[in-house]
């Protein structure tokens, strides 16, 4: 697969609802799951949002606040991966609460 100008490969996503009826959709789904590097350094939104749990209008609003760092290529919009995983970790953790 060619390299972006910043040397990033592109992937296509693949998503687990996404119906296919072609003989090769097993394939496909193999090799996307072989080639999805943790190593990724820039997400697009929807591989963020794959990845992360979250929705699009969460994605957005992280974006906005500055909690999340993205860099424009063109019209495309990528997320860094230091700067998710950072927010990620910076969530409250869970608490029990009991009623009296």
């Amino acid at each position: 697969m060619p390299a972006n100008a910043l040397g990033v490969t592109e992937r296509p996503v693949y998503s687990e609802r996404t119906e296919r009826t072609s003989a090769g959709a097993e394939r496909d789904k193999a090799k996307y799951k072989q080639n999805n590097s943790p190593l990724k350094v820039l997400l697009t939104i929807e591989e963020f949002m794959m990845n992360y749990g979250f929705g699009r209008t969460t994605t957005y609003e992280f974006l906005n606040s500055g909690r999340l760092e993205a860099i424009k290529l063109g019209r495309s919009t990528r997320i860094k991966r230091e700067s998710a995983d950072a927010l990620v970790a910076s969530l409250p953790a869970y608490r029990v609460t009991r009623a009296a």
